[in-house]
């Protein structure tokens, strides 16, 4: 599973899963981790759209934690 990005300022992305990652991309596009794609919006992110980005990843770990309780 690879995150391919095209603009990390737009926060273009397609994500491919195959299991060979046998294709041919051109030198515009970089393959990255998901936690290093997410890193990176982080980056280029605005200070407040990455609080409110943190709060809503903050909201869903808490109802994770409510689902895994029931």
């Amino acid at each position: 599973m690879g995150y391919f990005f095209r603009d990390v300022h737009e926060r273009i992305c397609k994500v491919i899963v195959e299991s060979d990652l046998n294709i041919s991309l051109s030198d515009s596009f970089l393959i990255i981790s998901k936690e290093e794609a997410e890193e990176l919006i982080r980056e280029k992110m605005k200070p407040n759209d990455v609080i409110n980005y943190l709060k809503e990843e903050n909201k869903k770990l808490k109802e994770k934690i409510k689902e895994l309780e029931a």
